[in-house]
């Protein structure tokens, strides 16, 4: 508690230390980290420091502080991974040890209330809401009560306040019963009391609106605040009218404003958080006009990468309000598929429903997006549809889809035909070119790079040929080369998360650990984009860490971030892992209901080799019931009914590998069934199936040869 101003009068200046500084509190942590565990110990420390108190002018709290080491060195992991996963047992210990008793017995009635209604600010507290507070709810002296005991820090000016970050987290926690940070979401609290703090807070904020009639950024974030305070405290009916107060009173004059207020933002290439802000006024003041949701979710997908949760949101609700607009089909259908397997479950039944409510609402890219969704589930079905359309239309998109498919099967003839009809039948855009590169890349890599260089030094805007030919020159080991072409890119303004990731790559080449760091700053702001994830998981398989590796994609479930990709890199690492552990990991994601088909299937495989028929089917029910079942979980089904019935499995994988199915798993099973009856010349013609539908590998190959020579 800070002393009396008084008690010493001139006998002493006084000195306050509020707390360690960034510099000190990562000489801290370094020095008290295991030996082991230096580096990792200091990971995070912006995300630690403002946690604790930091930045802002503020300082990082010595005891909070101690608290969160003690807990990291009990549970061996380090304060950044505690911070994330064991948030409940800093809670309990900031109780025992330090909040607990001061809160309970120290703070009196009114500052405890204070405490309260300051941990619901999402923003610093601006020095003229303290007068108000303590005005409306009559708690007079609770102020000075919190700001003697150090409880607050303030700007250098004491123009906004500061709640430290764990004091916020353990008040809603413990004293309001709020469960998450986003969205209230109450426990064991009175919501009304809840509710009246958050109608106080968006009084104080309205407050500073009065009078104002300018759209500034200061007015339009104030009015945001006091928009979300408002919505907390179940009283939404009142933001509309704000909304239009602030732009004159006038409805319609005010709709208009805003409007162009953001068409000004974007002509004028305004940050994207403050074109976000708009969007979310105007949204408060036209809360049916389904352009801003649309808008919105574009602005997020942006800032977050094409599979962003926010992103999503708004365009569900954009669709909603206007279910017969093409655009909006194909914003949610591509929002959709950027979820993987998941997504593609929701979007084709709700596409039917489309196709027979809103025909006018399907048009060539919501029929691509279908076809492309179809490519999860039924790739031979996928590929007709398309070449449908390819005979009775000059769209490119469905040209580049169908060579793109075929590439990646690895039928680049295939791709190549598609090609060639595309410049036949003039169906040419500006992606067609980069697929024609990739295609020509497998025979003629020289070429390829001639076709992308030309149209890069025309200086196009396509990312794509960028992020190709970088990829192609780092993997031929000229790293220089690869070099040239990111700068290029970030000349011509072609940067996204592909080519930071490629730079990071460059980075790589020359120090490892620097680009691991880079890639887990990106991690930590919890970016969605599955490429850093799948990097630096195995940047450490490669170094033989099968745990951090874990840890990472453990991070990226936490964050949202899930596709087809990071699928494949759950299966490497299940596979490094210890067994026993990764039996523990598999049966706790299943349980939890996760909706990684991955765990389903090793845990189904792991049971079949120990001849649990039983416990295999029972595995392969539950995914089934979860919406987690596919060709792979087909196929391992189709393992167990070979227990059982050998014929019917032989006529499932029949079934699919006439449907031409990828799966090669079905090829291999099948030829081995065939091989095993004395039938080699079935077994023979499997295996050139497989090879016709582009999904023959070594093991088909060599199963192939093998035949062949005896």
């Amino acid at each position: 508690e800070r002393p009396n101003k008084v008690f010493f009068k001139s006998l002493a200046d006084e000195c306050e230390v509020p707390g360690l500084d960034k510099k000190s509190l990562l000489e801290y942590l370094y020095d008290v980290a295991p030996e082991e565990q230096k580096t990792k110990w200091t990971e995070g420390i912006k995300s630690i420091y403002q946690w604790l108190g930091g930045g802002h002018g503020s300082h990082a709290h010595p005891l909070a502080l101690k608290l969160l080491v003690d807990v990291a060195q009990g549970y061996g992991e380090t304060p950044l991974e505690v911070k994330e996963r064991h948030r409940g047992d800093i809670d309990q210990r900031i109780e025992e040890k330090l909040l607990g008793d001061l809160y309970l017995n120290v703070l009196n009635k009114n500052e405890q209330y204070f405490l309260q209604i300051l941990s619901l600010y999402r923003e610093p507290i601006p020095h003229d809401h303290i007068d108000q507070i303590e005005s409306k709810l009559n708690i007079s002296g609770g102020w000075e009560g919190l700001d003697r005991r150090c409880l607050l820090s303030a700007s250098p000016d004491h123009s906004i306040y500061y709640l430290h970050g764990f004091i916020a987290d353990w008040i809603k926690a413990k004293q309001l019963g709020i469960t998450t940070e986003e969205f209230s979401m109450h426990t064991n609290a009175d919501t009304t009391h809840t509710q009246f703090l958050h109608s106080v807070i968006a009084g104080c904020w309205l407050k500073q609106l009065s009078g104002s009639r300018r759209a500034t950024n200061l007015n339009i974030s104030r009015a945001l605040e006091s928009f979300y305070h408002l919505t907390e405290a179940d009283e939404i009916d009142k933001i509309r009218n704000i909304a239009i107060k602030l732009l004159t009173g006038r409805e319609e004059w005010a709709q208009k404003r805003i409007d162009s207020i953001y068409q000004h933002q974007l002509k004028s290439k305004a940050p994207i958080a403050k074109q976000r802000q708009t969007l979310e006024f105007a949204i408060a003041l036209n809360p049916k006009e389904s352009k801003y949701y649309r808008f919105l979710g574009e602005a997020w997908r942006k800032e977050e990468g094409k599979n962003s949760q926010k992103a999503l949101k708004y365009f569900r609700k954009a669709l909603e309000l206007k279910p017969d607009d093409p655009k909006y089909l194909t914003n949610l259908g591509n929002s959709l598929l950027a979820q993987g397997t998941q997504g593609v479950k929701e979007f084709l039944p709700l596409l039917e429903s489309f196709e027979q409510g809103y025909p006018e609402a399907i048009d060539d890219y919501v029929l691509a997006i279908k076809f492309k969704s179809l490519d999860f589930v039924d790739p031979i079905k996928a590929s007709k549809l398309r070449m449908e359309k390819i005979r009775n239309s000059n769209n490119a998109v469905f040209y580049n889809d169908e060579a793109s498919a075929r590439l990646a099967s690895g039928d680049v003839n295939g791709a190549q035909m598609i090609n060639d009809l595309a410049v036949k039948n003039n169906a040419i855009d500006n992606y067609s070119d980069a697929i024609k590169s990739n295609v020509v890349e497998k025979n003629d890599p020289g070429k390829a790079s001639k076709i992308r260089m030309e149209i890069i030094q025309k200086g196009t805007t396509n990312i794509a040929y960028y992020v190709d030919e970088a990829k192609a020159r780092l993997a031929s080991g000229d790293v220089s080369g690869a070099q040239m072409i990111i700068d290029l890119a970030e000349k011509n303004n072609c940067v996204n998360d592909y080519t930071e990731a490629i730079q990071i790559e460059i980075h790589a080449k020359k120090d490892p650990e620097l680009a691991s760091e880079e890639r887990m700053k990106k991690i930590r702001n919890h970016s969605l984009h599955s490429i850093f994830y799948i990097e630096e998981a195995r940047f450490k398989l490669d170094a033989g860490d099968s745990n951090g590796a874990l840890e990472i994609l453990e991070l990226a479930d936490q964050n949202g971030c899930i596709d087809n990709e990071l699928e494949k890199t759950w299966g490497t690492v299940l596979k490094n892992l210890d067994p026993y552990k990764a039996l523990k990991l598999r049966q706790d994601k299943i349980k939890n209901r996760t909706k990684h088909i991955i765990f389903y299937t090793q845990e189904a495989q792991a049971r079949l080799t120990a001849n649990d028929i039983r416990g295999a089917n029972e595995i392969l029910d539950i995914a089934e019931q979860n919406g987690c079942s596919n060709e792979y979980t087909d196929s391992i089904r189709a393992k167990v009914l070979e227990k059982e019935d050998p014929a019917k499995a032989s006529e499932i994988r029949m079934k699919e590998i006439l449907n031409g199915t990828k799966n090669n798993t079905f090829y291999a099973d099948e030829a081995l069934f065939k091989l095993k009856a004395g039938d080699k010349n079935s077994a023979l013609q499997v295996l050139n199936l497989a090879e016709q539908n582009g999904c023959s590998d070594d093991y088909t190959q060599n199963l192939k040869n093998k035949i062949i020579s005896t």
